[in-house]
């Protein structure tokens, strides 16, 4: 009879409603590779919507909260890569917005670990096509563009990703609310991003400014903005 072979990478699952609880007992660890392991087995997991259902209303998601400030980079973006997946559901969403941990995950932007900025904006663009993602993430909108502007000053092929998610997730905020860009310089802003080499970003770049444009016409609540 021949032995399964595990996966170094993984941390073993345990069978049915314990798999879940087991995995998150496994993140008290001090060991990081041990915490990954146990999140990249969290990651494969929640594609299951049982799993993914016990996992938004068993508590689980608030002992996400010390991972995300964890001294280790692997460990940082392997949670928000957990969250993006979470995120990718209705009731993941609704979950994470009554979480509290969007204030952690906005620090995360400044994170040095391009892997975990990039998952961090993986995050908020998929938040900010809800309208209450994208009411909650407003306050986000002047450090979106302080980011958005050092990006367009350095223009490295590795953060052009990174790039493409914060546009999205201004536009969406825009479409909802245009004052906050507007007040942060978001037109030169974002007309600079219309010069850069890439397509995707220049595309982005160009709804962005739609939605602000939109927003000059209508107004938050409809009644027209005034940007004389």
């Amino acid at each position: 009879m021949t032995t399964p072979v595990m996966d170094p990478n993984r941390a073993p699952v345990a069978f049915g409603r314990r798999a879940v609880p087991q995995l998150f007992e496994q993140l008290q660890v001090q060991d990081p590779a041990h915490k990954v392991r146990a999140l990249t087995s969290l990651c494969d997991l929640v594609h299951e919507p049982e799993r993914l259902y016990q996992t938004v209303t068993g508590g689980f998601l608030k002992q996400l909260q010390v991972l995300l400030q964890d001294d280790d980079a692997a460990v940082r973006s392997k949670t928000c890569e957990l969250l993006h997946l979470v995120m990718n559901h209705s009731i993941g969403r609704s979950a994470l917005l009554a979480s509290g941990l969007l204030p952690s995950l906005s620090h995360l932007m400044d994170d040095p670990s391009t892997s975990c900025r990039t998952n961090v904006h993986r995050v908020l663009s998929g938040l900010a096509q809800l309208p209450a993602g994208a009411e909650a993430l407003l306050s986000l909108v002047p450090k979106l563009m302080l980011k958005l502007r050092h990006l367009e000053e350095v223009r490295r092929e590795k953060q052009e990703e990174e790039q493409e998610l914060l546009l999205s997730t201004l536009t969406s905020c825009s479409r909802l609310d245009p004052l906050p860009a507007l007040a942060s310089d978001g037109v030169p802003i974002l007309g600079q991003t219309l010069t850069h080499t890439s397509p995707s970003i220049r595309r982005e770049a160009a709804a962005a400014l739609m939605a602000l444009r939109s927003g000059w016409r209508t107004g938050p609540t409809g009644g027209g903005v005034n940007v004389c």
